[in-house]
């Protein structure tokens, strides 16, 4: 696919050639945008930003158990340079009281098989960590869908997320995959005056009682957290 391929630590690397570069980006329902316009989520605004060739490949709900499914048929087939992997929001909610729908041994053990079967394939793997919903309450966001008690005990929802934030982060560092932190940059964005409720659909910007999926400006704080990593890698 690439004249040239230099070969470093990180995987492969492109550094000259007549194509552009394809990246897929490999998550669920954030990833397929939902509530939001094709153009308008993250992967066609990485697309339009840099002018690489992004494919989306996200499914709602799905978590890190279920995207080892179709891992092969939705990357590997699809022979891209980089995959951007983009899961967390539904491996970590809790079922039952300390039962999560996906444990964070086992998510972790999921993002290192994707790593690295990236990494056999010659792809180079970008692990994305993800952002904080808004909790709400029994009729509001997040709480109103998942039980609040169940998460009382680990200080809430959030801090739960930021458990699984962790995991990946962990996960980038100690299999020299890329780190794409998206939580860092929604929390700089909340230092900067920006509310959560400008980034989240919920009741105040639409008539969707959600708390959860971005809108399209946090879409936009997505792509540039994409643009910003493949920059400094030199990926366009």
């Amino acid at each position: 696919m690439w004249g040239i391929i230099l070969r470093n630590e990180k995987g492969f690397v492109p550094v000259e050639s007549g194509d552009l570069m394809k990246v897929v980006v490999f998550g669920d329902s954030i990833t397929k945008g939902v509530f939001v316009e094709e153009e308008q989520a993250f992967p066609k605004l990485v697309e339009a930003k840099t002018g690489l060739t992004v494919i989306g490949r996200g499914v709602p709900g799905n978590t890190t158990a279920q995207a080892l499914m179709r891992f092969e048929s939705d990357v590997l087939a699809l022979d891209p340079d980089a995959v951007i992997i983009e899961f967390g929001m539904n491996d970590h909610f809790l079922v039952a009281e300390d039962q999560h729908k996906v444990a964070p041994k086992e998510f972790r053990a999921n993002l290192r098989t994707m790593v690295a079967g990236a990494k056999a394939a010659g792809i180079r793997p970008f692990l994305m960590t993800i952002h904080p919903v808004i909790e709400g309450d029994d009729a509001h966001c997040y709480y109103s869908r998942h039980k609040q008690e169940f998460y009382l005990p680990f200080g809430g929802a959030n801090s739960l997320i930021e458990l699984y934030n962790t995991i990946i982060r962990d996960c980038a560092e100690e299999t020299s995959a890329d780190l794409i932190d998206v939580a860092s940059c929604f929390a700089e964005a909340l230092c900067k005056g920006v509310l959560l409720e400008e980034l989240l659909f919920n009741l105040k910007n639409s008539d969707l009682n959600d708390g959860v999926h971005p809108t399209a400006l946090g879409h936009e704080l997505y792509a540039q957290a994409v643009v910003d990593v493949f920059k400094a890698a030199s990926l366009y």
